[in-house]
């Protein structure tokens, strides 16, 4: 049974990745180069600042030290950052739900501390971490499974009963040499089809995982193998849910008590055969329960 559950922290649990490419393209755009949001996301995304730092310097021959640049970037971002940083959808709905079930919470960032914890603070969720990993805490950066694995230490928590929240390739490969079953949330650039195959499930949002962890808590294993199901193939095709929806407004939302045999007939026309054997209630049940990936 899951009771720990790691989270990481750009593109995770803030939407701070288009603040990072913002500070970037302004830094260069001073310099005359165009820098754009794709360039960004192949060569910059998931990296430290430190090294971002490096490559940038070296790839547009900057004036500038690793170290002059890191402090033009932070100051760069904090005023950005100044106007808002978004948290991810679902990200206090499944805080809450895990400090009230009593999970163990850590937070494991390759970010540095004062910049995490300001925003964590803006946003007054730094109260349900039992503990964070930050980059000053560790000595080497994702996809080693350090920030991990102290993560665990720290909790003294076991990896068998723990998941891990990433955005990321890295992440992903990060929590899988730790042992740590991962489930993945996509951001800006999205992990290769190798290592989705590799996670729990990839969902749309952080009100996936509350989901998936609200059904886990059930002692209906069969049901929450095919609700994530259901919730995989919606995140897939949302003109699919889009249909069923069709047919749930007509009815189970007017009745919420029943649906017709026709109604079940239309719903079955378009699931797609893996789902022929699932229980149509169970399809249902899960659009009313993730109306947030609709």
């Amino acid at each position: 049974m899951i009771d720990t559950v790691i989270f990481d922290f750009d593109g995770l649990l803030v939407d701070t990745e288009i603040i990072a490419y913002e500070t970037y393209h302004q830094i260069l755009d001073k310099h005359g180069f165009v820098f754009t949001k794709e360039e960004y996301t192949q060569y910059y995304s998931e990296k430290t600042d430190t090294l971002n730092a490096e490559n940038i310097i070296k790839h547009y021959h900057l004036p500038y030290t690793i170290e002059e640049l890191l402090q033009m970037t932070f100051e760069l971002e904090e005023k950005i950052s100044s106007k808002g940083v978004k948290l991810k959808p679902g990200a206090k709905e499944l805080l809450a739900y895990l400090k009230a079930n009593h999970y163990h919470i850590a937070l494991a960032t390759s970010s540095f501390k004062k910049r995490a914890v300001n925003i964590l603070q803006e946003h007054d969720i730094l109260k349900y971490f039992d503990t964070c990993v930050f980059l000053e805490d560790v000595k080497h950066s994702k996809p080693h499974p350090e920030i991990f694995l102290k993560a665990l230490e720290k909790l003294n928590v076991s990896n068998k009963n723990a998941i891990v929240l990433e955005d990321s390739e890295n992440g992903i490969k990060a929590a899988i040499n730790a042992k740590i079953d991962v489930i993945c949330i996509p951001d800006m650039k999205i992990p290769s089809k190798e290592y989705l195959d590799k996670t729990l499930f990839t969902g749309r949002s952080l009100f996936d995982v509350l989901t998936y962890l609200q059904t886990n808590s059930s002692d209906d294993f069969t049901k929450k193998d095919e609700q994530m199901k259901i919730i995989e193939i919606f995140n897939r095709d949302p003109l699919l849910i889009q249909k069923l929806l069709e047919v749930w407004e007509s009815s189970v939302r007017a009745t919420h008590l029943f649906l017709s045999d026709n109604d079940i007939n239309h719903i079955k026309e378009y699931v797609p055969q893996a789902l022929k054997e699932v229980d149509h209630l169970l399809i249902i049940e899960t659009i009313r329960k993730s109306l947030l990936v609709l």
